[in-house]
């Protein structure tokens, strides 16, 4: 099963089974890019269908939190299972038509790993890569939250926050996030979807520093 195959049988299967409403919501995810883009634009998965497969990772990890943090209790993180679905695989949503190919000069390594030749000189050679063109500035799990909300108006104010906190502090460059303690105090759910997305992007989805 591929991760496209695997996201669109969770969607139908937990996040329409709770909210009927989503229907339209996957709709709009197949005229996208989402299946195409990356997660990021030189972090983790910058790779074609990065996006798919990452949203896919902080499901998995969100999953077995809540199992093993609160023993699937989704009453005391006032959620359902089909909530947890939708958390996890749309929490970048925002991401969607972003993410522009494009090409740029390298250096290239010989076989032994070395940039230069003997006498001091460089290969250089085209590679594709991926940068961002923000359309519509509206902050990250913000934005997320908006689209997500365009299709499904009853949601749970938990799981609100927990798409809109998903970042932790980083929703803003440079800037503190206000009201995030006080928000992972009152809702969990949020913490443990900000611990999803961190283990998905720093474990699961780690990339060689030298590669940075």
């Amino acid at each position: 099963m591929t991760d496209k195959e695997r996201y669109i049988k969770l969607f139908n299967n937990k996040v329409i089974k709770q909210y009927p409403q989503a229907k339209n919501l996957l709709n709009w995810i197949e005229q996208t890019d989402f299946f195409e883009a990356p997660a990021s634009s030189i972090y983790h998965l910058n790779v074609k269908g990065g996006l798919c497969k990452h949203s896919l990772n902080v499901y998995d990890r969100l999953v077995k939190l809540v199992k093993s943090e609160y023993n699937n209790d989704y009453d005391a993180l006032e959620t359902s299972e089909g909530g947890i679905a939708l958390i996890g695989l749309c929490h970048d949503l925002c991401k969607c038509n972003t993410y522009v190919l494009d090409y740029k000069n390298v250096k290239k390594r010989d076989p032994y790993g070395n940039l230069k030749d003997d006498i001091g000189r460089f290969d250089w050679v085209s590679e594709p890569y991926y940068k961002k063109e923000e359309q519509l500035i509206y902050g990250h799990g913000s934005k997320s939250v908006m689209i997500i909300q365009t299709f499904i108006q009853n949601l749970p104010l938990s799981e609100i926050l927990a798409v809109r906190f998903h970042q932790g502090g980083m929703e803003i460059p440079g800037q503190v996030e206000p009201g995030i303690t006080q928000t992972y105090n009152s809702f969990p759910l949020a913490l443990l979807t900000h611990l999803a997305d961190m283990l998905s992007c720093y474990i699961d989805e780690r990339i060689p520093e030298e590669d940075v």
